[in-house]
């Protein structure tokens, strides 16, 4: 009896064990569970690529990202105030924190959101996360056009942070994001 218990107790150590050793990433599957697979690549035209410090690439040593792909990321719905058109206007997208975990971006990690028309900001995944960001793909119910602001911007719901309240840090037409 106490040889089975050693040997069912040993067997149960070691699946743990090998468990422990695989390579772990984070992403968020629709109902926010933990999964450990990157992005798919891209089937349809790349409105996004992330490149520098990420863990889970899906094309070479980058991730990128079509339409499609953020449209079956869980989204959420917001209002936000924004200081360009001096209005609120609903959005709706990705936490832009969920979104960046997705690509195995550590928290602490400079992120560069560079701009169609290169203008560029800088952030941490931390910051984000604190003000509330959000990736957004919809603006009042439809996909952002690029003379909006789209396809993807960064928005921010509170009007109280020190991000969101510097209009020099709000960026549209979203391109390209470099970790590290």
């Amino acid at each position: 009896m106490i040889s089975r218990n050693f040997v069912t107790a040993s067997a149960l150590c070691a699946l743990m064990l090998s468990a422990c050793s695989a390579p772990s990433t984070l992403a968020y599957d629709q109902s926010d569970a933990v999964t450990e697979a990157p992005l798919v690549a891209p089937s349809g035209p790349v409105v996004l690529t992330v490149s520098g410090d990420i863990s889970m690439p899906n094309v070479g040593d980058q991730t990128l990202v079509d339409q499609a792909t953020l449209d079956s990321m869980p989204h959420v719905a917001i209002d936000a105030f924004e200081p360009f058109v001096n209005k609120t206007i609903s959005f709706t997208g990705i936490p832009a924190d969920r979104f960046l975990a997705s690509l195995g971006i550590a928290p602490n990690t400079p992120l560069v959101f560079r701009a169609l028309d290169n203008y560029e900001t800088t952030y941490t995944r931390s910051q984000l996360a604190k003000e509330g960001a959000v990736v957004a793909t919809h603006q009042d119910g439809n996909p952002i056009p690029v003379e909006e602001g789209g396809p993807i911007r960064l928005v921010f719901p509170r009007n109280d942070g020190p991000i969101s309240v510097d209009g020099n840090q709000w960026i549209w037409s979203i391109s390209e994001i470099v970790a590290g």
